[in-house]
């Protein structure tokens, strides 16, 4: 008894895959930004 060994995906491409992860983290933060600029605004326009 014991433990298969690991499958390798041999197609499998990490920089591309690291790049694409990221690409989205960058537009998630930008979102981010945006997000808590909006939310700062609301709480401005409430006296907050």
């Amino acid at each position: 008894m014991g433990v298969a060994p690991e499958e390798v995906d041999e197609d499998f491409d990490f920089e591309e895959t690291m790049r694409a992860i990221h690409v989205e983290i960058n537009e998630l933060n930008a979102e981010g930004v945006e997000l808590a600029e909006q939310i700062a605004g609301n709480f401005e326009e409430l006296g907050v």
